[in-house]
């Protein structure tokens, strides 16, 4: 039996499906780990977040200090105070918000 060239056509469109499939097959396996990976980076994005916040209360007492007074009784704080807690409460809000935009956009 000898293969016309009909035959070689349809061979070579079996394998370029076959072909077409395993493509598919491993971009879907790339986005996968493309989207593990994302999900993992954002974690210890605010990871990273939660320890600078730490870090800043427990090198700096008096930040520490004046965050506990002013999470009591923010109306006490005056000046210098005052300005200082409201900075603190900033970047934790700002903390938070990205935490929570990663949370709703499925990365977290």
């Amino acid at each position: 039996m000898e293969l016309t060239i009909q035959d070689y056509g349809a061979l070579a469109d079996v394998i370029a499906v076959i072909g077409l499939i395993i493509s598919i097959m491993y971009m879907s396996y790339q986005i996968r780990l493309s989207s593990l990976a994302t999900q993992l980076n954002s974690r210890i994005v605010i990871s990273q977040q939660n320890y600078d916040f730490a870090q800043l209360m427990l090198c700096h007492p008096e930040l520490s200090t004046l965050w506990r007074q002013g999470r009591y009784d923010a109306e006490s704080l005056q000046g210098e105070d005052y300005w200082r807690f409201t900075m603190i409460c900033q970047q934790a809000f700002w903390s938070f918000s990205a935490q929570y935009k990663l949370y709703s956009a499925g990365m977290l």
